[in-house]
C-alpha cells in the first residue's frame, strides 16, 4: 500500500512465490499513478495497480513488511538489504 494525504493511492500485491527458500530480488515502483512490483529482474511486472496521485509526506513511517495502521499484515520471511531511491533507476 502506498499512502499520502492521509489515503492511500493504491493496494496491489501479486500471486508470484517467493517462499521457496531461495533469495528473491524484489522491486516496487511508483510512478506517478501507477505502481509495479517487479520479481527477479524479470522485465514484466509480476503486478501493477494505479490510483489518484497522492502528494508523499516526510513525516508519515515507513514500514517495510507489514501493516503500520493496524499491524494485521505481516511479512514472515527474512528481508535484507532495503534500498529507498527519491529518483528513477535504470533497469542496468
Amino acid at each position: 500500500m502506498l499512502y499520502g494525504n492521509m489515503a492511500y493511492q493504491y493496494d496491489f500485491n501479486t500471486t508470484a512465490t517467493v517462499n521457496n527458500g531461495q533469495w528473491h530480488f524484489v522491486v516496487a515502483v511508483r510512478k506517478g499513478q501507477n505502481g509495479y512490483i517487479y520479481i527477479d529482474g524479470d522485465p514484466t511486472p509480476a503486478a501493477s495497480a494505479s490510483g489518484p496521485l497522492r502528494d508523499l509526506d516526510a513525516n508519515i513511517a515507513v514500514a517495510i513488511g507489514r501493516d503500520i495502521r493496524d499491524n494485521v499484515w505481516a511479512f514472515t520471511g527474512l528481508i535484507d538489504e532495503v534500498h529507498l531511491y527519491d529518483y528513477d533507476l535504470t533497469s542496468s
